[in-house]
């Protein structure tokens, strides 16, 4: 093989490897919430910084999409980081995976009155209304086995929810007009 080839094929091994060590983590995490056998550690943890490692990671991983973020800092809330990490990052991977090519993906993380807000917006081919209600659900992906073009498990949107319950929190999606898809975490602030 020629050295750009085997670079091409280093490169999509290790995505590929991404894929499944978060994909193994993912299912570890489902069936420890469904068994109700996670462990609670929730600290007092500074929500800014971590959106922006996700953020910083997020760039890493996917060098030709650009994420516009806006936070704000020292946002404070009593969670468990490792999940709210993996909250953030299973959000961002999502909109990258709908998102139309070269389009950008936008994360914000405010305070709103007393409760914290954070926001993942795309612009991609949206969530139709009836298909929002099931987009978290075990193993749901949104559109026909057979014409659907982006790999998944239907696990992501799954854990968070479990996830922003466990923080007692709210997520939902909405329309992005006018296309795309608004996925909204809330959070109440200490």
């Amino acid at each position: 093989m020629q050295p750009e080839q085997q670079q091409h094929l280093i490169q999509n091994t290790l995505k590929e490897t991404r894929r499944l060590d978060a994909l193994c983590n993912n299912i570890l995490l489902a069936s420890q919430f469904e068994m109700g056998q996670y462990e609670n550690s929730k600290q007092l943890v500074d929500l800014s910084t971590i959106a922006i490692q996700c953020v910083q990671s997020f760039e890493e991983r996917y060098s030709n999409r650009k994420c516009i973020a806006s936070i704000d800092a020292s946002i404070l809330l009593q969670g468990e980081p490792l999940l709210l990490q993996l909250m953030i990052n299973n959000l961002l991977d999502n909109a990258n995976k709908y998102a139309t090519p070269e389009t950008d993906i936008f994360i914000d993380l405010h305070k709103v009155g007393k409760d914290i807000e954070l926001t993942i917006k795309d612009q991609g081919i949206g969530i139709t209304l009836e298909e929002r209600s099931k987009v978290f659900d075990k193993f749901y992906r949104v559109g026909a086995e057979q014409t659907r073009t982006t790999k998944g498990s239907g696990l992501g949107l799954y854990l968070c929810k479990k996830i922003v319950t466990f923080h007692a929190g709210s997520i939902f999606v909405k329309s992005n007009q006018p296309k795309g898809s608004i996925f909204v975490v809330q959070f109440k602030a200490d």
